[in-house]
């Protein structure tokens, strides 16, 4: 924090001379393991330049490195043909400083809210600018909590599961429901609370239900709370069955929390009705023990929040248009989503399709991100071996979907996803990940594709709480299997190679194609020592994958091979049987 300085532990001052070489060691510093390759820091440093000639500036900057640390250099500084690292073990920085390894005993002495993160670095390269804003913003707000003294208190989300830290979700209160600015199709009518029953609950239940629902982008959502006379005490009342209801003609559904207090307990009902007539045609409800501490009321009911934005969707998808009106063209990325989640070749073919026709047609955060999504498919199923092309439209798709929507907590862990799985940028998706979680606590995909993020950099164990709670979330999800994956993923690079097969064979039923679970159970079954099982999996992945071997993997750049849990992946697949190279 503040401008930057090295030191040896004399105190002798080793800061490098030219901005870009500090530039360097920061990036270093910053970066998780303290390592990045060497087309990564190319990239971001010297992006205007041709890759001969960023490699060049690249070996300079690291020589101008060398000659700052001196005897140091051979001691913290390693470099190969394809990575550039810091020994963190023996690196002391002050904004790593800030967490203890249980990332909740803080101290900012060192660092200091007020001072700017690389203060004074300005080097002109728009890919630098763009990484060190992303930095800026996370380590301020992280800064800020720790001067606030901000503590969660006990919750059912992962422990420890944030990467920078024990950030645990936010337990605002606001009531504000955004608005849409597309048709509207749902109406969120004001909470209903009887009995002992704290006040926030409902609004809360209401502000996230209306946030799933516009993260989608197709979904229109409009609060008829401010639209409902009060009552002669002043207090907000709800609707009743017989009264009418306030811009009936712009919504289709009507969704409404119950909040209900008796005998210690307090239980939560949501439903979904039909504008027109009142009709009920959703309803699920979720008890809350009293004996839970109220901030931790939402993480209780949860999964009942993403139970009825499941609902809301299947019934918006599945449900015939009125008045003529064609609900398939509101539908454009929800079609895309179902065709993605197939993942069959044809299905990402024909999801692609329908994404590029959403952008022709209303360019929006949501169909970028989710184009850009896809395409780590087309990568992780090897469906594509000329990856390049692929990588640099990634790029621009999570730039594009990033600059129209950076508080949609969809958008940021789809691109979340991107940065870490296409591009190894893990403290960059950290940062992503975790805005979107504390947006959104309920997004189930956001917990599932931050779960292997932990799995990529060598924390399994707590990749495997967050995809657990993930599933917890998406009960309901058609995407389940999903979820169920990465749940698989992580218990097999953990070692709980059991869990891995139990959940690992839900999934094949429902998937019986899908070479990532079948890589996985093949594995797992080896280091169990089944090989009936294991063989039939193989042969199984070799219908699916002709040509797989751990080759091939490392060819396509496979994020965790290079953590502890990836190293067992391997050897699992050894002990199958499975080629190290194809022939």
């Amino acid at each position: 924090m503040g401008p930057l300085t090295v030191q040896d532990g004399a105190g002798t001052v080793r800061t490098p001379r030219g901005q870009k070489v500090q530039a360097l060691v920061a990036m270093l510093a910053l970066a998780p393991r303290g390592a990045r390759s060497r087309v990564w820091l190319r990239d971001k440093l010297w992006s205007d330049r041709q890759e001969e000639q960023a490699s060049a500036s690249l070996r300079q900057a690291l020589t101008e490195l060398r000659k700052a640390l001196g005897p140091l250099a051979q001691d913290i500084l390693n470099a190969d043909k394809n990575t550039v690292s810091l020994d963190l073990d023996r690196v002391w920085t002050d904004i790593r400083a800030t967490e203890t390894s249980e990332g909740s005993d803080l101290d900012v002495a060192s660092a200091g809210p007020d001072r700017e993160l690389l203060e004074g670095i300005d080097i002109g390269d728009p890919e630098f600018e763009e990484w060190l804003s992303l930095e800026r913003q996370f380590w301020a707000s992280r800064m800020e909590a720790i001067e606030a003294g901000a503590q969660g208190k006990r919750s059912r989300l992962p422990s420890h599961a944030f990467v920078h830290g024990n950030n645990a979700p936010s337990q605002r209160t606001e009531t504000a429901i955004p608005k849409a600015a597309t048709r509207v199709h749902i109406g969120i009518l004001p909470a209903i609370a009887v009995g002992n029953v704290p006040i926030s609950l409902g609004d809360r239940v209401n502000e996230l239900v209306a946030k799933s629902l516009l993260e989608t982008g197709e979904v229109g959502v409009t609060d008829l709370w401010s639209s409902i006379a009060p009552a002669g005490d002043g207090a907000g009342r709800a609707v009743g069955a017989g009264d009418p209801v306030p811009e009936l003609v712009q919504t289709r559904f009507l969704f409404q929390c119950r909040a209900t207090g008796s005998n210690g307990a307090i239980q939560v009902t949501l439903c979904v009705q039909r504008a027109s007539d009142r009709s009920l045609i959703w309803v699920d409800s979720e008890h809350v023990s009293a004996r839970s501490q109220e901030t931790d009321h939402l993480s209780l009911v949860a999964p009942i929040i993403r139970r009825a934005v499941d609902g809301v969707l299947k019934i918006l998808v599945q449900s015939p248009s009125r008045d003529g009106e064609d609900l398939s063209g509101s539908a454009l990325v929800l079609s895309a989503i179902d065709r993605i989640f197939r993942l069959s070749k044809d299905d990402l073919d024909q999801a692609e399709t329908i994404l590029r026709s959403a952008i022709e047609l209303a360019p929006s955060s949501q169909a970028y991100a989710w184009l850009a999504f896809l395409l780590t498919f087309r990568v992780g199923q090897r469906f594509s071996h000329n990856v390049r092309p692929l990588l640099e439209e990634a790029q621009f798709l999570s730039h594009k979907a990033l600059a129209l929507d950076s508080q949609n907590a969809l958008t940021l862990a789809l691109v979340g996803h991107t940065h870490s799985y296409l591009f190894g940028e893990y403290d960059i998706a950290a940062n992503l990940f975790e805005r979107a979680i504390r947006i959104n606590p309920t997004q189930p995909l956001s917990w599932d594709l931050y779960s292997m993020l932990h799995a990529y950099i060598g924390r399994p164990e707590t990749g495997l709480r967050c995809a657990q709670w993930a599933r917890e979330l998406g009960t309901s999800s058609p995407y389940r299997f999903y979820f169920d994956t990465s749940c698989c993923i992580t218990a097999s690079l953990s070692g709980r190679h059991q869990e891995a097969v139990r959940v690992g064979r839900m999934v094949m039923e429902d998937r019986p194609q899908f070479n990532s679970i079948l890589r996985y159970l093949v594995s797992s079954y080896a280091h169990l020592g089944d090989k009936e099982a294991s063989q039939d999996i193989l042969a199984r992945l070799k219908a699916v994958e002709p040509d797989f071997s751990i080759e091939a993997l490392r060819d396509a750049q496979y994020p965790l091979l290079r953590s502890e849990g990836g190293a067992a992946f391997i050897e699992g697949l050894i002990k199958a049987g499975v080629r190290r190279v194809t022939t």
